[in-house]
């Protein structure tokens, strides 16, 4: 707006109006005029992603970054591929695959373990009863690996061949 009313009125009263520093007015001009090289090599990176995507609309950044790399040389960094790709309104088309089990997802399977054993405790089964093996001097028995003073045992005789079923 300054830069069109600039030719007509002052550009300090125009700053002054519209709160904007004139140096920086200034500046921005001098940027606006002559850009810097960054900006301009962004530009035309910017242009040649583009000028790719038009030959190759399903691909995303990453598949035409290689792509520049094998053709013409230019190795970009992912991120500023990113950036050009972004910048130009480039986006994959293709969709990504995801694998999906054959079948019902939230099929419920019955507790096979479980079934028909009433629970009477916080970790035992009714009709379990537990005890210990001692051997002689009263110290516990080694069994199946477990350490001594928590040899605890299934007594065989006391479980009931329906509830293992």
């Amino acid at each position: 707006m300054i830069m069109e009313l600039s030719g007509e009125l002052p550009v300090k009263l125009l700053c002054e109006k519209t709160g904007i520093q004139r140096s920086s007015f200034y500046n921005w001009k001098h940027s606006v005029s002559d850009p810097p090289e960054r900006k301009k090599n962004l530009v035309r990176n910017v242009a040649l992603f583009q000028e790719y995507h038009e030959k190759f609309p399903s691909h995303g950044y990453r598949w035409l970054n290689a792509k520049l790399k094998l053709d013409k040389g230019l190795t970009f960094s992912d991120p500023y591929a990113h950036k050009c790709c972004k910048l130009a309104g480039i986006k994959s088309v293709s969709k990504h695959y995801k694998y999906k089990k054959p079948g019902d997802p939230f099929k419920t399977y019955p507790n096979l373990l479980l079934a028909g054993i009433n629970i009477d405790g916080p970790s035992r089964p009714s009709g379990v009863r537990i005890k210990r093996r001692r051997r002689d001097k009263g110290s516990l028995r080694k069994r199946d690996g477990m350490r001594r003073g928590s040899a605890f045992v299934l007594s065989e005789e006391l479980i009931d061949e329906d509830m293992i079923r």
